[in-house]
């Protein structure tokens, strides 16, 4: 899961620069704790939920796709 939250930093700043939205402006609509929402932006990952990943996607109306990683031989 690591793998794929790593993915949300990037994609989470753009669509926060495209609207416009600080921190506290994302945690007020999408009910996200603004130290979380840093937290992803530092890639700090290790205390974020994933229902938070889930809201802050729902919130953009964007998806992602978990796909397993494959087993390395």
């Amino acid at each position: 899961m690591t793998e794929n939250i790593k993915a949300v930093k990037p994609t989470l700043a753009q669509l926060m620069l495209e609207r416009g939205l600080s921190n506290e402006q994302l945690a007020e609509k999408t009910g996200v704790n603004k130290h979380v929402i840093q937290r992803i932006q530092d890639k700090r990952f290790k205390r974020v939920a994933a229902a938070d990943v889930i809201r802050l996607f729902a919130y953009f109306d964007v998806s992602f796709d978990m796909e397993p990683k494959e087993a390395q031989s």
